[in-house]
């Protein structure tokens, strides 16, 4: 990497709001507003050719969400563990369940909306490789 082209390297940051983001004659995105407490946050549809896939964002449960992801084909979504939350003090607990979703409520989410295929995700510093945390959570 040392001898590529460093403006390859460099970020484009386009701002973007809801609605439509980008689209050609292979692929539409879609974005759509999420919620994350104050903080602005976004969920993505991306629609091609032959699949729908939607991705949730960091977010709670939201009717904007649903209405993304009804029939859709994959549905990659940000998930905490229920369970896991169970034994985290009761700061912590209401934290989360106040800005993202339970494995339980997702699972009736999935079920209820007609995702064919779902992925739950959870980015955080016991589910990455330590060296990538440090490098994007300074």
């Amino acid at each position: 990497m040392e001898n590529g082209n460093i403006s390859a390297y460099s970020p484009k940051v386009t701002e973007i709001s809801s609605g439509f983001c980008y689209h050609d004659q292979d692929i539409k995105i879609e974005s759509f507003l999420v919620s994350h407490g104050d903080w602005p946050c976004f969920g993505f549809k991306i629609v091609c050719p032959d699949k729908i896939i939607v991705i949730s964002g960091d977010t709670k449960p939201t009717n904007s969400l649903i209405e993304a992801a009804e029939d859709c084909d994959v549905l990659i979504h940000e998930v905490y563990s229920a369970t896991g939350l169970s034994k985290r003090d009761e700061s912590w607990r209401k934290y989360h369940q106040k800005m993202h979703t339970s494995s339980i409520e997702l699972g009736k989410i999935a079920s209820n909306i007609n995702v064919k295929t779902l992925y739950p995700i959870k980015v955080s510093k016991k589910s990455i490789p330590i060296f990538l945390y440090k490098r994007l959570f300074k």
